[in-house]
């Protein structure tokens, strides 16, 4: 059994009223992917999503007497362009597979959106394209890094990482925080800081990065409410992948491929 999209509103309705807006299907498609039933379940979030924005466009159009369709492709490209930022972002947390799973599950039904409506391509935007240089990356990924850490950064810098542990934070920081998460202009830093918390949450045993974001969403502005609501958010897909016995809570060696399983003239 798999996740429905009455589960997906269900989820939606445990969180803060605040974030039934935009950040609700962020938070749920990183915390989905976390869990690893992003493929099941971010098509069905981005497919609700697009049927609230255009319902909710088209009565704001109809109130203002113009036309309203602009706006809705306007909306869809957004949409489609913050999901992609979530699993992007949520990645450093959960990994790539559990990126690219939901990105190929999501990737042709936007193509069909927009073989449909034209104005909603996103072919060949590159967001951060030529941003892979270490000097500009450097100074964003401090910046972006201060934000979140305030007062422990320079402790974690001097005596976690040191000088011996070169190669791991380069990724860390100059990667995964100046080219990857302090890139603001889809998702804010508070937009950002409840991807990560959301994306975190779902995953076993990480009490200390947990912490840090926690802390780190309050320092985006986030309420106590707010942030609980995407904790026991949380918790509620984690129950439900328990009782159903999918994502990363079903484990079981069977489904795991063999050499015997490998085609060499298959493309999966």
């Amino acid at each position: 059994m798999s996740i429905t999209a009455d589960d997906i509103r269900a989820l939606k309705s445990h969180l803060h009223p605040s974030l039934h807006a935009r950040e609700w299907y962020t938070v749920l498609t990183a915390a989905t992917s976390a869990a690893r039933i992003g493929a099941q379940a971010v098509p069905l979030i981005w497919q609700i999503a697009k049927e609230e924005i255009g319902s909710e466009l088209r009565i704001e159009g109809a109130d203002s007497n113009s036309g309203s369709e602009t706006t809705v492709d306007d909306e869809a490209v957004l949409l489609q362009r913050r999901i992609k930022e979530a699993l992007l972002k949520g990645s450093v947390l959960f990994g790539i597979p559990a990126a690219l799973d939901p990105l190929f599950a999501l990737s042709p039904l936007l193509r069909a959106d927009a073989a449909a409506h034209p104005a909603r391509s996103d072919t060949d935007f590159f967001l951060r394209r030529g941003r892979a240089h270490e000097d500009s990356l450097t100074p964003l990924a401090h910046d972006g890094l201060r934000r979140v850490y305030r007062h422990n950064l320079d402790e974690i810098l001097e005596n976690k990482f040191a000088k011996d542990n070169m190669d791991i934070q380069f990724l860390t920081m100059e990667i995964n925080y100046g080219w990857n998460l302090a890139e603001y202009s889809i998702l804010d830093f508070p937009s950002t800081e409840l991807v990560i918390l959301a994306a975190l949450l779902p995953i076993p045993a990480v009490p200390a990065q947990t912490m840090w974001h926690l802390r780190g969403c309050r320092r985006a502005g986030w309420s106590d409410d707010v942030i609980e609501s995407v904790r026991q958010t949380s918790f509620a897909l984690v129950e439900l992948c328990r009782e159903r016995g999918i994502g990363m809570y079903s484990w079981d060696a069977s489904r795991v491929p063999s050499l015997q399983d490998v085609k060499e003239d298959s493309n999966e």
